[in-house]
């Protein structure tokens, strides 16, 4: 799945402690509208467990009422926890836990569709960039984004 395509735009809309505030609009493929949430992020790092979590859930912000553009998703929670075995080595494993109502139904082939074909489809593209990121173009060991 490629993000240009299905990402209209997501803006950063405010700090509060630890939290990030995001603005994040999704173009949704035909017959399905499109989507926005606002998003609450907090990154969480454990460096005794070589390990990064972002958290992300639905939430409300005076700097982004509903438009009538988009339906807004307002049921979504999600994890990205990224860990390294060895911190002075180059790679990361990762799992990504999510939760969205979208409100709207779908229809049975097309989820069947997409939880067989686009998902394992998105993460075989995924695995093909990270093998051919250029590591002469920057060190992305774990360790590099703990120290940030």
């Amino acid at each position: 799945i490629n993000a240009e395509y299905m990402g209209i735009a997501i803006d950063s809309i405010g700090w509060d402690d630890d939290t990030e505030y995001l603005h994040w609009s999704m173009k949704f493929p035909f017959p399905l509208s499109n989507r926005d949430y606002v998003l609450g992020r907090r990154v969480n790092i454990f460096p005794l467990r070589n390990e990064i979590q972002v958290l992300c859930w639905a939430t409300t912000h005076p700097a982004c009422p509903e438009s009538s553009a988009f339906i807004r998703v307002t049921n979504y929670h999600s994890l990205l926890r990224l860990r390294s075995k060895d911190l002075r080595e180059p790679g990361v494993e990762f799992d990504f836990l999510c939760f969205g109502d979208h409100r709207g139904s779908i229809p049975t082939a097309l989820f069947n569709w997409v939880a067989c074909t686009a998902v394992p489809h998105a993460l075989k593209v995924m695995e093909k960039a990270a093998a051919e990121y250029d590591v002469s173009s920057g060190n992305m060991c774990l360790s590099n984004l703990i120290q940030e």
